[in-house]
This record gives C-alpha cells, structure tokens and sequence, in this order.
C-alpha cells in the first residue's frame, strides 16, 4: 500500500509541476496534498459504491437461488406425487395392483413375444420362401415351439436347484415375475443366436454373389 500510495504522489507531483510550475515548494506540496485528499475521497465514495452494488448483487444472486430452490422443492413435490399416483395404478394387462400401469411380468411377456417374434422373422430370412406366407409362418412357428420349450426348460432347472421354501416365502406374485423374467432372458439369448446366424448366412451369400460376379467376368474376358 505504501509503494501505490508513493507512486500515485509521484504521479501527482509530476502533474502539478507540469500544470502550475514555479509554485513555491509549500504551495506545491499543498496542491499536492490536496489533490491527492480529493483522490482519495473520490476512491472512497466509488468503493462505498462498489461495495454496494455488490451487496445488492449478491442480494439478487441469493434471491434467485432462494427461488430456484423453491421452485426445485415444488418440482420434486410435483414428480413424487406424479409418481406415486403412476404407481397406485393397476396393471392394465393383468390388474395386479400398483404396478404404474404395468408390471414386471407383464412387461417381460411383451418383450419376450417381440423377441420371439423377432427370432422367427430372422430364422425366416433365410430358410422359408418369402413369397409363400405359409412357408414364413411355418418357420415362425418352429421357431416359437423352439424358444416355448426352451423357457420351460430353463425354468424347470430353476425349480430345481431353488429351495421349495424360497419360493413359497416370496410369493405367488415374485414367482411370477421370475418367471417371467426367466422367459425373458431365454428369448433375448435365442434372438441373439438367430440374429448371429443371420448375418452368418448373409455373409455367405455376399461371398457367394462376389464369386459368382467374378467368375462371370472372367468368362466375359474369354470371350
């Protein structure tokens, strides 16, 4: 502070002497003194003002947060309610009660009919003639028997290696979304082996066309 306040009066000594040269060395360091009093007045009252609007500022930041807050707090009020009320509803497929519209085995009946039915169009792709409809329906069908038995299976060794008493404490209800569940799992895991047989046999094909492509062209260069 002492090192500012020496340069500032260096600062305004040279503008004295520059503007009112010749004053005697008493008057030079009154205008001096004086110049740099009012300096510093005008350098309080502009901090007291600063100091003010960021007072105010702060004021305003802490208001906007108080509000944001507020209005958060309403928001997740609104979101629980919304919630709680979604899960007071009844399944609509099976009407188990607060299930938000759906519940667990229901959902995972429908993903793993999609998934079947997925897995037989992929199956389709590649073994059925695409325009006879019973040749596609066919296949469609194997292929549901297929995954159908292969969940029960699944869920027949499940039975078998959990205690009686386990199930029987959980539920009727929890045995079903295992159920469920287990169903669920075994789709996606066939879906996942058709879909890679899929894209195996279309490899092939692309080969096969690429080959035949070639070997026509190098007939043509014979000719």
């Amino acid at each position: 502070m002492l090192h500012i306040r020496w340069a500032w009066r260096v600062r305004v000594a040279a503008e004295v002497d520059e503007e009112l040269p010749g004053l005697e060395t008493d008057a030079r360091c009154r205008e001096i003194e004086g110049r740099m009093r009012r300096h510093a007045e005008v350098e309080a009252a502009d901090f007291v003002v600063r100091q003010a609007e960021a007072r105010e500022r702060e004021a305003q930041r802490a208001a906007a947060r108080a509000e944001a807050e507020a209005r958060a707090a309403v928001e997740r009020e609104w979101a629980a309610a919304e919630a709680a009320a979604r899960q007071a509803v009844g399944c609509g497929e099976c009407g188990r009660a607060r299930s938000a519209g759906l519940c667990e085995a229901c959902d995972h009946r429908r993903q793993t009919e999609a998934l079947i039915g997925e897995a037989g169009l992929l199956a389709a792709a590649w073994s059925a003639d695409l325009t006879d409809p019973s040749s596609v329906a066919a296949v469609t069908a194997e292929v549901l028997a297929s995954i159908e038995d292969a969940i029960a299976a699944e869920w027949e060794q499940f039975q078998q290696i959990t205690d009686p008493a386990v199930l029987e404490a959980a539920g009727s209800e929890a045995v079903e979304d295992a159920a469920a569940h287990n169903a669920f799992l075994t789709a996606e895991s066939a879906a996942a082996e058709y879909r890679q047989q899929a894209l195996a046999v279309l490899g092939r094909s692309e080969e096969a066309q690429a080959e035949a492509r070639k070997a026509y062209a190098a007939e043509l260069a014979k000719l």
